[in-house]
């Protein structure tokens, strides 16, 4: 399953680097055309426009006659004239939206395709790290259906899985910054991250604290916050997320606002906590 996964998130990242190469190098085409276009349509102007002020200049000394030749090549003059300053506007208004369209691609492909490729490799590696330690025996540990000790989802007393969609904090909302114990806002999303695809299928699979501690320090990650250990004690540890349940059946948050915040934010749905009420 899990190589399924990675191969499914190398495909997307490979079609996203395409789409931003082929992306950037369409709109630059499309661009320089577009300015050759109107480049040659304001000569075609200019040229037209010569034409019609050297046949105003000779019908003033004509006789009769000759005027209304001359008047009538003025008009076929003028309405050419016409015709140019038409496709020149058009041409005009095509570089407009070929200028608009180039900086939108560029807008994508420097401020959107890199963070998203971040992503998907982060994704990457949270599943090769997942894959490079294998799921420890426990004989003698009763499972339950979802395969963690004694039967509750994570093997934490009082600890159960919740749907974070009906939590709200609107009447206690967060104020302060993230930065508790100089966590930094990067940090929290990382964990959030690590715990949706590393840390929960792990448990669920049976790993403990100690089996996250051992791949910490076997990655040589033995202090800091983006640890697969600290990841586990901050939603299965000593201060989980707290929720208790309103009359009118929403989620009040007592503790956890930050997490349940970043993990909305990363899309993910459904957090552990403990259940008052």
């Amino acid at each position: 399953m899990t190589r399924a996964s990675s191969q499914a998130i190398t495909e997307l990242d490979s079609a996203l680097s395409t789409w931003a190469t082929v992306a950037t190098g369409i709109a630059l085409q499309t661009t320089a055309a577009v300015n050759a276009i109107a480049t040659e349509v304001e000569r075609a102007v200019r040229e037209r426009a010569a034409i019609v002020a050297a046949v105003e200049a000779r019908i003033a000394p004509t006789q009769p006659a000759e005027r209304t030749r001359l008047t009538r090549e003025l008009q076929i003059a003028n309405g050419s004239l016409e015709d140019a300053r038409r496709g020149l506007r058009s041409a005009t208004e095509a570089g407009r939206r070929a200028h608009s369209m180039a900086r939108r691609i560029d807008e994508s492909t420097n401020s959107r395709v890199p963070p998203a490729l971040q992503s998907l490799r982060r994704k990457l590696d949270a599943l090769a790290e997942y894959e490079s330690v294998s799921v420890p025996n426990s004989p003698g540990s009763p499972r339950g259906a979802s395969g963690a000790p004694g039967g509750n989802a994570f093997g934490v007393q009082g600890i159960v899985e919740v749907p974070i969609d009906h939590a709200t904090f609107d009447d206690n909302p967060i104020l302060g910054p993230f930065g508790r114990g100089g966590a930094t806002l990067s940090d929290y999303r990382w964990a959030a991250e690590t715990w949706e695809t590393v840390v929960r299928p792990g448990v669920l699979a049976g790993k403990t604290r100690d089996d996250f501690a051992r791949q910490d320090a076997a990655a040589g990650r033995l202090t800091g916050y983006r640890r697969l250990g600290g990841v586990y004690d901050m939603f299965l540890g000593d201060e989980p997320i707290q929720f208790s349940r309103r009359a009118d059946g929403t989620l009040d948050v007592a503790n956890g606002r930050h997490r349940v915040q970043v993990a909305r934010q990363l899309g993910i749905t459904r957090l552990p906590g403990r259940m008052h009420g």
